[in-house]
């Protein structure tokens, strides 16, 4: 019959149609469009029947467009959730797995722009990476590497940390972005620790196959930054700006002159309770005018130890400009000899005895 033959027509276009546009529009649009389909069968056949007296069921056909749409719907979302999971994937091997979620789930943050956030900073860095590669092989450094920031950027991820960049050996870890982390200082002091316990069993692993792996020294900083999208309409990249960065930085190069590991700012530990330190001194880095208070941040372990007691009680009668400070300062070498932090404030406290200047705590130093 004609209204057969009409039908089977209308569908044959529709289906093509909607085949066509289920690929190029999104499912919102789509739903638009068969409304006005299904506005233009009732129309159609409402004209028919009163102007032509023809009688034309409107519910097969708009029945059929509906089913149409939920088949391509359903259709769409999976090809959708398989895309988003293939780009999870894909992107995770390149970005920090929060920085990929939050890009899938909000895809408006894909713009150029910024904010100024308190995040906390995580910088570590390998000692003697750059002699090791003139005794191995470059298979063997490239190995040796990246089993070992494997381990480390696990790490970071397991305290949900976002990785910043890896240049070399050196791995940079922000917290708090892109989502805010109330507790960001007492996330970077336990990735911190756990970065360290790593590393130290890894060197220990290496120095029992007789390669001479050197440690990873840390320097952990808390401050306001901008952080955002930055970059240009081809190509951005998400960063933080602000000087708690460079901070970070400096903290973890003057683990070297130190003989320390992991140096944190007192910015960090504002309000962490639970963690254990032995304050280092106050500090002007390269390039800065004020000074901060720096500390070195130690295991529970370490902490109970008699060295750390003595030392704190050296430090406090420096402190006070206390002369008694250098005797304990010795007596601390004498008993543990490879404890370089007693050792340079020993040096430090018997020059200024030797050029008749005051004993105190007040320690400005410039990183080199």
């Amino acid at each position: 019959s004609l209204e057969n033959t009409w039908l089977r027509l209308f569908l044959i276009i529709s289906f093509y149609l909607f085949c066509k546009l289920q690929q190029k529009i999104s499912a919102t649009k789509l739903a638009l469009i068969l409304l006005v389909f299904i506005t233009l069968i009732l129309s159609l056949c409402w004209s028919a029947f009163i102007y032509k007296r023809l009688l034309i069921d409107p519910l097969l056909p708009s029945f059929a467009l509906i089913f149409l749409f939920i088949t391509f719907f359903i259709q769409k979302q999976l090809k959708t959730e398989e895309e988003k999971r293939w780009l999870r994937s894909a992107f995770e091997h390149y970005i920090s797995p929060n920085r990929v979620k939050h890009l899938i789930e909000h895809p408006d943050s894909l713009s150029l722009g910024g904010e100024y956030r308190e995040c906390s900073f995580v910088m570590t860095d390998l000692a003697n990476f750059t002699s090791l590669m003139e005794k191995h092989s470059p298979h063997e450094c490239v190995n040796m590497l990246n089993e070992y920031l494997d381990g480390m950027i696990e790490i970071a991820f397991k305290y949900n940390g976002t990785l910043d960049r890896i240049v070399g050996d050196a791995v940079a870890v922000i917290f708090s972005a892109p989502l805010i982390q109330e507790n960001h200082r007492e996330l970077a002091l336990k990735c911190t620790l756990e970065m360290d316990a790593y590393a130290m069993q890894f060197v220990s692993a290496k120095n029992n196959q007789g390669i001479n792996f050197g440690i990873t020294r840390i320097g952990v900083c808390t401050g306001n930054v901008l952080v955002g999208n930055f970059g240009g309409k081809t190509m951005f990249d998400y960063r933080a700006l602000g000087d708690p960065i460079n901070t970070a930085a400096r903290l973890e190069s003057v683990n070297k002159q130190f003989g320390t590991r992991l140096c944190v700012a007192e910015s960090t530990l504002q309000g962490c309770k639970g963690f254990r330190t032995r304050p280092i001194g106050d500090l002007v880095l390269k390039g800065k005018t004020e000074k901060i208070k720096a500390f070195e941040l130690v295991s529970e372990e370490r902490f109970t130890q008699p060295l750390i007691q003595i030392y704190i009680d050296a430090y406090e009668l420096m402190e006070n400009y206390g002369s008694d400070a250098l005797c304990l300062f010795k007596q601390l070498i004498e008993q543990y000899p490879d404890d370089s932090l007693s050792l340079y404030h020993y040096q430090r406290l018997e020059d200024k005895l030797v050029n008749n200047l005051d004993i105190n705590a007040t320690i400005i130093l410039k990183d080199k």
